[in-house]
């Protein structure tokens, strides 16, 4: 059976994190040595699918708490984003001393060579109200290939955000009073959408509130090449 995040409570496994009941068995780091993700599980011979039972460390298929950390352009943390995500024989094949260095040719889970993970980050501190204003553009330089991971999106106010890839609509997100700020992941096999040299990727956000207004996306995401 497939792997399926949606079956495991991910504020129970925090719980239990900061019980200190999970092992950190896997941690990335980018070229200045932030932290940019994260896995831990638990170690257990008890059988998965009951609540509060694991599979063992050394079993493969196994959940983890999965963490990753977004950085502003000065290097200040601005989100921690938890979810769950499967432990494969790829992670622990990767997880060398429990630490992958990028450059390291040690694979990352869903195939991807060990790499820093990159965030191009953009703002408008004006967003007009009831209009459509783009507030991230980016496109993958010539000779390049990269895999965009998710996409993190924040305002002043509520909102909906359209996200485009070549000029095609891919993903809509929504935000309300509980929240303005909202986060979607892209997963695949290969580990994230993917971006070939010139494709493009961009975030247009509508304003529903009474005033002008600040709003901002980022997009994470590895090069391979």
């Amino acid at each position: 059976m497939a792997f399926d995040p949606r079956e495991f409570d991910v504020e129970r496994w925090m719980k239990l994190e900061n019980e200190n009941l999970l092992q950190k068995v896997c941690s990335v780091y980018d070229d200045e040595g932030r932290l940019v993700e994260q896995y831990k599980t638990r170690v257990s011979v008890a059988p998965i699918g009951q609540i509060g039972q694991f599979l063992t460390f050394a079993s493969t298929s196994a959940p983890s708490l999965y963490r990753a950390y977004w950085y502003d352009e000065k290097g200040a943390m601005i989100a921690r984003i938890p979810y769950m995500r499967e432990w494969t024989q790829a992670c622990e094949d990767a997880a060398t001393g429990g630490v992958l260095i990028p450059g390291d040719p040690s694979i990352l889970p869903h195939g991807l060579v060990a790499a820093p993970t990159l965030i191009h980050y953009e703002e408008d501190l004006a967003v007009p109200v009831t209009t459509t204003t783009k507030v991230l553009s980016y496109t993958v330089p010539a000779n390049e290939k990269s895999y965009a991971r998710n996409i993190r999106v924040s305002g002043d106010n509520r909102a909906v955000y359209t996200i485009f890839k070549n000029a095609v609509k891919i993903r809509e997100i929504r935000t309300w009073w509980t929240s303005f700020d909202a986060e979607t992941q892209f997963d695949s096999a290969d580990g994230g959408l993917l971006l070939e040299e010139t494709d493009s990727i961009e975030v247009f956000v509508y304003n529903y509130g009474s005033d002008p207004v600040r709003f901002s996306a980022s997009l994470s995401f590895v090069n391979t090449q």
